[in-house]
């Protein structure tokens, strides 16, 4: 008896420790640690006095208190049953705490990657709306692919720069690429006011059409009027880097309309162009001009021989601040007669200016 009672009071006084050491944590291991106290006090409240009685008096028969077996009672069968009831009902509210932590968590992560693919989405097709017209960005986008189709008036517009290859062993290559890339960029703001199709540069030629893909967005006086405009913003750079004693570029264009194949090249980076005689034609108005002046082929003077200037629709302009007109203005035409053409011959040509 002595053993076991020594044994168990090594046991209730380790469950003890433990118990208590779990009181003074935060959370529901207090109530924890509550139960495993009262689970040890009771039975050593209940069975003590006996165990006294056997080591001291050696006797066994004599009854509990009345007030002791109520208390052990108590603690056996409301206040530990209750304290573990309430230990587990704190501890699931931990969980549901810690789960409901969680989910927010996880759904905000969540909203974050859904907000920066929709970002990446719609760089993606912002980049390739730079590179393809709307229509045809869609198309790819729709099916995967996109068919070639046949205009049967498209209006092409080359431009290039007298005595590029030569200047570009004079000067720079940093130099020459940022002149070249601020010019670029004022023609790309002059025929998008007028929503004209850019289609590539090749060197210093610069190349774009109306009439394509959607024949409604751009006439072609709308693109006799954007060379107009090209030119007189080459016109007033060249005067201002001159006058700083910077090179400056002088431009020839040429204009030619007829029908055209337009479609997309590559797989892996797509390109929009165009091709048939009417793109050559065009190139051969441009080495056929002169120098500041606009050339346009007969097909387009017939086109817009009656045409007035349009008025662009404005939009935000870095670079070209002076170059939208207040009102419509018609056009001025200079006959050249039969200008031999490589290639083509003698072809009518004109030379066209803003009245």
């Amino acid at each position: 008896v002595i053993l076991l009672a020594i044994g168990y009071l090594w046991l209730a006084v380790d469950a003890l420790r433990f118990g208590w050491q779990a009181l003074e944590t935060k959370g529901y291991v207090r109530w924890l640690g509550a139960g495993i106290v009262l689970s040890v006090l009771a039975p050593v409240l209940k069975y003590l006095p006996f165990v006294v009685r056997a080591m001291v008096l050696q006797q066994q028969d004599e009854a509990l208190p009345t007030g002791l077996v109520l208390a052990t009672d108590y603690m056996n069968y409301i206040a530990i049953p209750l304290s573990i009831i309430i230990a587990l009902a704190i501890r699931a509210a931990e969980q549901h705490r810690l789960l409901s932590r969680q989910r927010d968590e996880l759904d905000e992560e969540v909203r974050e990657r859904t907000a920066e693919l929709r970002q990446e989405r719609d760089r993606s097709e912002e980049l390739l709306l730079n590179i393809l017209p709307e229509e045809v960005a869609e198309e790819l986008k729709r099916n995967g692919s996109a068919e070639a189709k046949h205009f049967d008036q498209v209006t092409v517009l080359f431009t290039d720069f007298q005595g590029f290859t030569t200047m570009s062993t004079q000067v720079g290559p940093a130099e020459l690429l940022a002149e070249l890339n601020a010019c670029f960029k004022a023609f790309d703001e002059i025929i998008a006011r007028r929503g004209i199709e850019k289609i590539k540069t090749i060197g210093d030629a610069y190349m774009c059409a109306s009439g394509l893909p959607d024949p409604e967005n751009a006439t072609p006086a709308d693109v006799v009027a954007a060379a107009l405009e090209m030119q007189a913003f080459m016109a007033e750079r060249h005067a201002q880097r001159s006058a700083q004693g910077l090179f400056a570029f002088r431009m020839r264009a040429g204009i030619h309309t007829g029908p055209v194949v337009a479609g997309i090249v590559g797989v892996k980076k797509f390109q929009y162009d165009i091709w048939g005689d009417t793109v050559n034609t065009a190139a051969r108005m441009e080495s056929s001009c002169e120098v500041g002046r606009v050339n346009i082929s007969g097909d387009t003077y017939a086109l817009v021989k009656d045409a007035v200037v349009r008025s662009p629709v404005p939009v935000r302009s870095t670079t070209t601040d002076n170059q939208q007109p207040s009102a419509d203005l018609p056009f001025t035409f200079t006959p050249r007669g039969l200008v031999e053409a490589k290639g083509k011959g003698g072809m009518e040509m004109w030379f066209v200016d803003r009245a």
